[in-house]
């Protein structure tokens, strides 16, 4: 016979299957959460990151905390409204402001730039090929380089700022030749945008600022993002200067400067945790542009020699490994600040972090967020150790920093980075601080631990050299030449060396 459960029966045990799965999901998020603070705690505490975080799981927000100071003398507090330069995580919105003007009409992806920027020089590039960085032109910092003093002079004296007419001036003039035929490989460089900031203002007949006030930034709301400029300065309510840390740790070095450039379009945007959570959401909902243009931008092109590039339109976009989802990714550095952008277009799930301490750690942190959000075994960043013993030396001794280096590499290896680098770092930071023997034993303590590598002989050999002791100058080059035959450094010096 048959036996039926009872509708009021089967009702119970869906409503307490229901309960349970959302009991389910509730800790699991609750566990997440503690992780993510978990980390940031551990991370702010230790000098790894100062910033804000904002990590989105199906659309709602899972956490979203801020740490440290904006950089500041007077240090104060940084919270979600924030404002951080975005360096190249500006790319997205300049992007998005074509696609704005594709889907008005007024220009298509595969037009030749030519037809929006009088002679451009080169003939043959499209507004795609910028896009997705498969253009082959080289980056403009070359350029800038070449006569970089000259500007910062032309800056003090008559207050000339280079920005992006400057540039395409620049290229105008000299026509650098492409690095490849168009199409036929990814290769990002910044000056793609920067023209594409120029096409935007030539196409919509308004400058790029006040172009992305009116289709960007005023209709999400994003009361506290702009573009920067000398004029815009009124508009930081709350900013954050980028910095780095000294050796000692208690004091300050400002990288947020080169006042003599205004170049945007491949950055210059300053933004908020609060607006880029707006962002976010707009790209999610469709809300500036049709679903149909918006997937353009998460395409990644064909290239000519048949692969596939990495870059669509303002993003990386990759195929997780783990869920086969498409998702979209980009860092931005500069002058201090370092920020992390990821997306899971299907899950619907973010991560934004954004950082004004000149952090080396944002590899290790993007890792350690992405892992913890999908449930994935993780590991904190480890702690660079030439940043634990500098401070030693500092305040006490080379001796004292030394037996630290040895004792937490016997007793804690794993919480600490201890590459050849760091120390090499470390050395050079001595140099110019002009305490020369101190850096001589740190370079000596990179031989000692890394006794293979032709860079930690050469480093050393400097020093020597700098100290005025020649022959062990001499026999470290030697050595470093010994490891490496084409340490050309080490060639030329040993040849000054021999020839005196």
């Amino acid at each position: 016979m048959k036996r039926f459960i009872k509708p009021i029966l089967l009702l119970q045990w869906i409503l307490l299957f229901s309960a349970c799965s959302s009991a389910q999901v509730t800790n699991d998020k609750t566990q997440k959460a503690k992780k993510f603070e978990q980390l940031f705690k551990y991370s702010s505490e230790n000098n790894i990151f100062n910033g804000s975080i904002l990590i989105i799981e199906n659309d709602k927000v899972l956490y979203k905390k801020s740490f440290g100071d904006n950089g500041e003398k007077a240090r104060t507090p940084i919270t979600s409204n924030s404002q951080f330069l975005l360096a190249s995580l500006s790319k997205q919105f300049t992007a998005i402001g074509i696609m704005i003007l594709q889907e008005q009409g007024k220009l298509n992806y595969d037009d030749k730039v030519l037809i929006h920027l009088p002679n451009f020089p080169y003939e043959e590039l499209t507004i795609r090929q910028l896009l997705n960085q498969t253009s082959g032109i080289p980056e403009y910092q070359q350029l800038l380089n070449r006569k970089f003093s000259d500007f910062k002079k032309a800056f003090d004296e008559k207050g000339e700022v280079i920005d992006n007419t400057f540039v395409y001036e620049l290229y105008k003039k000299y026509k650098p030749e492409l690095g490849f035929m168009p199409n036929k490989k990814f290769d990002y460089s910044n000056t793609n945008y920067v023209f594409l900031a120029l096409v935007i203002e030539a196409v919509s007949n308004t400058s790029f600022t006040k172009f992305m006030e009116q289709y960007v930034f005023n209709p999400l709301e994003m009361e506290h993002t702009f573009v920067y400029s000398k004029e815009n300065e009124i508009k930081f309510s709350n900013r954050t200067y980028g910095y780095k840390q000294t050796t000692n740790e208690k004091n300050r070095e400002s990288n947020d400067r080169y006042p003599f450039i205004n170049i945007v379009g491949d950055g210059g945007i300053y933004s908020t945790l609060n607006d880029l959570e707006k962002w976010v959401s707009a790209l999610h909902e469709n809300t500036l542009l049709s679903k149909a243009n918006l997937d353009k931008a998460f395409t990644v092109p064909k290239l000519s020699n048949g692969e596939s590039g990495p870059y669509g339109f303002g993003w990386f976009v990759r195929k997780l490994p783990f869920n086969g989802n498409k998702a979209l990714t980009h860092s931005g550095e500069f002058v201090g600040f370092s920020n992390a952008f990821f997306s899971d277009m299907k899950d619907r799930s973010s991560i934004i972090m954004l950082s004004n301490n000149s952090s080396e750690y944002r590899p290790q942190l993007n890792s350690a967020m992405v892992r913890i959000l999908y449930n994935m075994p993780y590991e904190l960043p480890k702690i660079n150790i030439a940043e634990v013993i500098g401070k030693v030396l500092l305040e006490k001794d080379i001796e004292s920093a030394i037996n630290k280096y040895n004792k937490l590499k016997s007793e804690d290896s794993d919480s600490y980075d201890f590459s050849e680098k760091h120390l090499n770092r470390l050395g050079y930071d001595l140099l110019e601080l002009k305490q020369v023997s101190d850096a001589i034993e740190i370079f000596k303590l990179n031989v000692l631990n890394y006794p293979e590598s032709s860079n930690v002989y050469d480093s050393l050999g400097e020093a020597y050299l700098l100290a005025n002791q020649k022959e062990k100058a001499l026999k470290n080059y030697q050595k470093a030449l010994s490891l490496n035959s084409e340490n050309e450094n080490a060639a030329k010096t040993i040849k000054k060396l021999k020839e005196r």
